[in-house]
């Protein structure tokens, strides 16, 4: 059996913290040798009484090879602290989950990501922010990690997909059908997944959201990235959780300035005085992060002669086919508006289109 299923089954003991099995591993190299331990063994390696307790008493109640076996059945990738897939940069933080849970492309995680979050009830400020930000998005190789929660979390995930760059969602509960939450976020998780996402978690599948999961999940969503962008926060918002997270990483944090009498900004303004560094043109948030400019990529070394809100539709197009409703959500115009851009584009032979969806042709001219 391999040791990964140990791992796994500590992970499905009561009160048994990534703490102590990063603790296990550690002190017994091997997890299948810490689950066999004695009582006296287990104290041994420093754990407190109560979490030996746990282990013992609830070692007996769990098979590690069925839990393994349950969770390979449904798609579900199981990464150990140890295991070669696992996020490099989220070991270097203080509290790293010891193990995590992940559907979809987990080669992404070792891609250069941007954590994107703020409030989950975004202005029409911030939604015009994001509709910005997936136009310039579609031009640089980044991955885009949030937490699909509501407001900017999926925007930003949302102008991801649009711009055919890959996202990760952060859960606080399973990544299993059941559990993945909010429920009405669900389509999206799949939508994720369909464009060659990941969503990940370091709780077991079939773990439902808890309130004091989102701060600890906040911890995964600024250990993965290499810097963290506040869009919108208000002085109580769970994002500035993540921001002051990425500040103890010494991870980069940005924040876009707002208006002083909306309340979603109160917060990013909050981080500005802290020292979190002004965005105010998305082009320099990416030359800041140090990531590439893709139009060459995309096969355009230079970009046809557009009129702009025509140039605005092709920066978010890709190889890859888009949904027609994404591409009109992060420009910002009508279907009927989009129709005509798309239909005026396929004229010039720039892009094509495949099952209801669009793409380039890769011609410039």
């Amino acid at each position: 059996m391999h040791d990964i299923a140990y791992w796994i089954a500590f992970n499905h003991l009561e009160g048994i913290t990534s703490k102590h099995l990063l603790a296990l591993h550690a002190y017994f190299g091997k997890m299948e040798r810490a689950w066999h331990a004695s009582y006296a063994e287990l104290m041994r390696c420093g754990l407190r009484e109560t979490a030996v307790e746990a282990i013992v008493a609830g070692r007996g109640e769990r098979d590690p090879a069925t839990l393994a076996e349950s969770i390979e059945r449904q798609g579900i990738a199981a990464l150990s602290f140890t295991h070669p897939d696992y996020p490099p940069l989220l070991k270097e933080i203080a509290d790293p989950p010891a193990i995590l849970y992940a559907r979809g492309d987990t080669d992404i995680l070792h891609n250069t990501c941007l954590a994107v979050v703020g409030t989950r009830k975004a202005s029409p400020y911030g939604t015009q922010v994001m509709q910005r930000f997936a136009a310039a998005l579609a031009q640089y190789s980044i991955t885009i990690v949030s937490g699909l929660a509501f407001g900017i979390d999926a925007l930003a995930h949302r102008a991801a997909l649009a711009a055919g760059v890959p996202t990760i969602a952060v859960l606080g509960g399973g990544v299993d059908d059941a559990s993945i939450g909010p429920r009405n976020h669900a389509p999206l998780a799949h939508e994720i997944l369909r464009q060659d996402g990941t969503i990940i978690s370091e709780y077991a599948p079939c773990t439902a959201s808890q309130p004091y999961h989102f701060p600890e999940r906040n911890r995964i969503i600024a250990g993965l990235s290499k810097g963290t962008l506040v869009v919108e926060a208000g002085l109580k918002s769970g994002s500035l959780i993540t921001a002051h997270l990425a500040l103890d990483y010494n991870r980069e944090v940005y924040a876009i300035p707002g208006s002083i009498f909306s309340p979603v900004s109160h917060g990013t303004h909050a981080l500005l005085k802290e020292g979190a560094i002004p965005i105010t043109d998305m082009e320099e948030l990416f030359v800041l992060l140090g990531v590439s400019n893709t139009a060459k990529k995309n096969g355009y070394a230079t970009k046809p002669n557009l009129p702009p809100e025509h140039g605005r539709i092709f920066s978010l197009l890709t190889h890859e086919p888009q949904l027609p409703d994404m591409l009109a959500q992060a420009a910002g115009v009508t279907f009927a508006e989009l129709n005509g851009i798309l239909t005026a584009l396929e004229l010039r032979g720039l892009v094509q289109s495949s099952g209801g969806r669009y793409l380039l042709t890769g011609k410039t001219k």
